[in-house]
């Protein structure tokens, strides 16, 4: 399951054109990952549709925090 959270997060670094500092976004993502595993426990609710919201999220409110 990792491996595909990783991809989940790796491709929405991409589609958001942040592939320049891929290392720190890909913290950033798996860290808002583990927050949403952590919100939803139960198994069915973290399909790669809803970590890839949680991703965007996540990864949008730190641009947020900046302007």
């Amino acid at each position: 399951m990792n491996s595909v959270l990783e991809a989940v997060v790796l491709q929405v670094i991409s589609e958001m054109g942040l592939l320049g500092k891929k290392d720190d976004f890909m913290k950033e993502g798996l860290r808002a990952v583990h927050n949403f595993k952590v919100s939803h426990p139960e198994e069915h609710q973290c399909t790669p549709y809803l970590i890839d919201i949680a991703v965007r999220k996540h990864l949008r409110s730190l641009f947020a925090i900046h302007d």
